[in-house]
Formats: C-alpha cells, structure tokens, sequence
C-alpha cells in the first residue's frame, strides 16, 4: 500500500524515483528480516521436540 503511494507521488512529481525505490526496498528487506526470524524460531520449536522425544 505505502509503495502505491509512492508511485502516486511519483507521478505528480513530489518524490523522486529513487525515493520509490529505496522505500520499495526497504519494505521488501523488512519482510524478509521478519519471515526469516519466524522461520527460525519454528525450526528451534521442531528441534526442541526432537530432543524430547
């Protein structure tokens, strides 16, 4: 949704594109960042109930 805006910025003209880029960027390296720690912290919850058994 944000970079929608951005791209609506971008046509009239009040941001430039590597603004849309850099913020384009960002969000994608944010979510990458927040599924690998989830995927993490599964991988440790599996191990844990390896160790269990």
């Amino acid at each position: 949704m944000i970079t929608f805006g951005g791209v609506g910025l971008l046509y009239c003209n009040k941001i430039s594109e590597a603004t849309v880029t850099a913020v384009g960027g960002l969000l994608a390296s944010l979510g990458s960042i927040q599924f690998a720690k989830q995927k993490q912290e599964e991988l440790r919850e599996m191990m844990e109930d390896l160790d269990k058994d």
